[in-house]
């Protein structure tokens, strides 16, 4: 029953760290676009700062996701869980 449970942790764990991950990588390339017409336009600025500030907000999120993932990864190998060059 351990197993199963820490299987279905990681792979929440895993689902949750790839979405952050996505917005984080989407938001930082908003931020990086806007950024650049900055000077020249002041909505460009507003969605600019609104980016990096979301990204910056995503961010302690999207590493609490991974260090969660990777820590229920090694606890299910520990556990007796299957690895993926181990034999069954």
């Amino acid at each position: 029953m351990r197993r199963r449970l820490l299987l279905a942790g990681c792979a929440l764990a895993w689902g949750l760290t790839a979405l952050s991950g996505a917005a984080e990588l989407l938001l930082t390339c908003l931020w990086v676009y806007h950024g650049r017409y900055a000077a020249d336009n002041i909505r460009a600025a507003e969605d600019a700062g609104a980016a990096g500030w979301f990204a910056m907000m995503l961010l302690p999120l999207f590493l609490l996701a991974l260090w969660c993932a990777a820590w229920g990864t090694i606890s299910y190998q520990k556990c007796g869980g299957r690895t993926p060059g181990g034999k069954r």
